[in-house]
């Protein structure tokens, strides 16, 4: 087993397969293989309010041309989060994650039910590894049975910012470890496997 074994299995690859860099690799998977069993999903264009932005293919975006600062997303009011801790994963990417390093989102869950935040995230540009690639951003939250709660994406007016949706899960702890091909509803397919079997 040597580079050349490596080499040929990249080889005979079909042609609409792409090999990525590790790092690569999870961001693709954070994005498109979210496995949403168990939890509530919210899309940023069709389940959530607005008041900047607009429908920009499968999310909501703002720009800095075009809006000004307001809430991009927030919403929905739901009373589906189960009582406990939780994980809210707001799906997001920008355009430019080097050319500063100031806020371009504040992110929120608040609690309309008892008029409280119940976690927050000051999200700046180069907390984005990556350019045009969706990436997560969690705030964990302790809900309580029945309050209605909105998901809340603060949009800074200082960079294009495309949200996908808000993906809320209980106790999630799943891991990537497995060997097998998964599918998303998006299309995206994901080959994991053993790298010490290459």
């Amino acid at each position: 087993k040597d580079v050349s074994d490596v080499q040929t299995v990249v080889n005979g690859l079909a042609s609409d397969v792409r090999v990525v860099t590790p790092d690569e690799m999870v961001q693709l998977v954070q994005a498109n293989v979210t496995d949403t069993t168990g939890g509530l999903v919210y899309q940023a264009e069709t389940d959530l309010g607005h008041n900047v932005g607009r429908v920009d293919g499968d999310g909501w975006s703002a720009n800095a041309t075009q809006d000004t600062s307001g809430h991009m997303c927030w919403g929905p009011g739901t009373t589906a989060v189960p009582a406990g801790d939780n994980k809210v994963k707001f799906i997001l990417q920008i355009d430019n994650n080097t050319s500063d390093n100031n806020r371009v989102l504040n992110l929120d869950v608040y609690d309309s039910t008892a008029d409280s935040v119940l976690g927050e995230l000051s999200v700046y540009r180069q907390d984005f590894s990556a350019t045009y690639t969706y990436q997560e951003f969690v705030i964990n939250i302790t809900a309580t049975a029945g309050n209605a709660l909105e998901f809340r994406t603060w949009y800074d007016d200082n960079a294009y910012i495309k949200q996908d949706k808000v993906f809320v899960t209980q106790n999630d702890e799943s891991a990537y470890n497995y060997e097998g091909v998964t599918q998303s509803t998006n299309g995206f397919n994901a080959y994991f496997c053993d790298v010490d079997r290459i």
